[in-house]
């Protein structure tokens, strides 16, 4: 029942996102991120609806789908249910596209009449098999093992990234074999390129199912790479840095594990998970978290054991360096879980969290710290988070505290208070 009322409101969701301009819903926060994760049934729902589109990518969508209904000589009837199938499965495949050339295709607007080009319609049928999951379509369509991990279209993404986009692993399981069975490596052919070209289509693919969090698809890449290692041998060095970035900017605690273990090693299968002990973070890799990664990372990294919010890299504490990074999802993430409070910088004289934010003035962070407990002065006047802030309103927040305990901050006439002893 619980699934079944999940599937109802996000249905309900994506249709009323769906009755938006683009403009309107990147500009919204709550609809911009339902985008990120269920971009897909928001434009097949737009590319269904719309008779005559005026945005180029769902004419293209509609191309595409006609052309794959001609091919299929469905009658009327099976024509218009497999239509919101075909729709669907092309729209999940274009959230494999780069996040802002996408946002820029669904700018774009398509002169009038303008036609999609035939060429590329028959080009790209190995990706729209794939995004579709008809594995007899894709076999037909294969020239090469190019077509696998090559996009024959700006606005169509590799046959590997559409399956992987649109969650058939069956199919993404076909062509990682199909693969194996045919690129060639020395000494078969004079170089390394085909192998290389093949792992460079792979690992976007990987890249891929990390950013649209599609566990399945992530797993079954990285233990095809375990499994043959003359692809990931062949993939970029950089491979592993790459993906822990990418798992902590889309916030893919699932699969960040196997990310640190690739990078660490340089291969990793699922069936690894845990028996590799603590992958700690080094100092490059904590500063890149609290700069650009999404909290749901450091909430999993915190979980899995190789995030200590009481141990860091950096010369201060993580809810220092988050605080100085404003990132205060990420210092509520590591308060939440068990962060020193009043943990001091290794330099800079031993300060606090609170006595840097009180001394720089910064009043939000003084009053979340002081909710979380921090003391607001020292018995050495050096280390006393008072006497560090010339700054009125948080000497106000330090001295309430002091005088009448943290719930005082939640009193909803606070700062009218300030406004009157002022």
């Amino acid at each position: 029942m619980t699934d079944l009322f999940n599937e109802a409101f996000l249905d309900g969701l994506t249709e009323r996102a769906s009755e938006l301009k683009f403009a309107e819903i990147f500009a919204h926060t709550g609809y911009s991120e339902l985008f990120e994760f269920h971009g897909g049934a928001v434009l097949s729902k737009k590319a269904l609806r719309t008779g005559n589109p005026t945005i180029h990518i769902l004419r293209f969508t509609q191309a595409v789908v006609d052309n794959l209904l001609k091919q299929q000589w469905l009658h009327d009837l099976q024509s218009e249910q497999h239509r919101f199938q075909y729709t669907r499965g092309v729209c999940d495949a274009l959230m494999a596209l780069d996040k802002e050339k996408l946002r820029g295709h669904l700018k774009a607007k398509s002169i009038i009449n303008q036609a999609v080009e035939s060429e590329n319609l028959y080009d790209i049928m190995p990706a729209v098999a794939a995004a579709i999951g008809d594995t007899e379509l894709l076999l037909r369509h294969i020239a090469s093992h190019e077509d696998l991990y090559t996009s024959a279209c700006k606005l169509f993404p590799t046959a590997l990234e559409a399956a992987v986009a649109s969650g058939h692993t069956d199919i993404l399981s076909c062509m990682l074999s199909y693969l194996k069975n045919n690129v060639k490596g020395k000494p078969e052919v004079d170089s390394w390129d085909e192998m290389r070209c093949a792992a460079r289509g792979i690992s976007q693919a990987l890249r891929v199912a990390i950013r649209l969090h599609k566990m399945d698809a992530g797993n079954l890449i990285f233990d095809f790479l375990a499994d043959n290692r003359v692809f990931s041998g062949s993939t970029s060095k950089y491979l592993g840095e790459r993906l822990i970035k990418d798992c902590m900017t889309s916030g893919n605690g699932a699969l960040i594990y196997g990310a640190f273990a690739y990078d660490l090693g340089g291969s990793y299968h699922s069936s690894d998970k845990g028996t590799l002990g603590k992958l700690p973070l080094d100092e490059f890799e904590e500063s890149f978290l609290f700069k650009f990664g999404h909290p749901n990372a450091l909430r999993h990294l915190i979980r899995n054991g190789q995030f200590d919010p009481n141990k860091w890299a950096q010369y201060r504490p993580p809810l220092n360096y988050a605080l100085a990074k404003r990132r205060y999802d990420m210092a509520r993430v590591l308060l939440e879980n068990g962060a020193d409070v009043d943990a001091r910088t290794k330099k800079l004289g031993g300060k606090t969290a609170l006595w840097q934010a009180a001394e720089q003035g910064y009043i939000n962070d003084v009053k979340l710290l002081l909710e979380h407990g921090a003391q607001p002065s020292h018995e050495k006047r050096a280390f006393s988070p008072l006497y560090a802030t010339g700054y009125r309103k948080c000497r106000f927040l330090l001295l309430k505290v002091m005088e009448h305990g943290k719930e005082y901050l939640s009193r909803p006439d606070l700062w009218q208070i300030y406004d009157e002893e002022s």
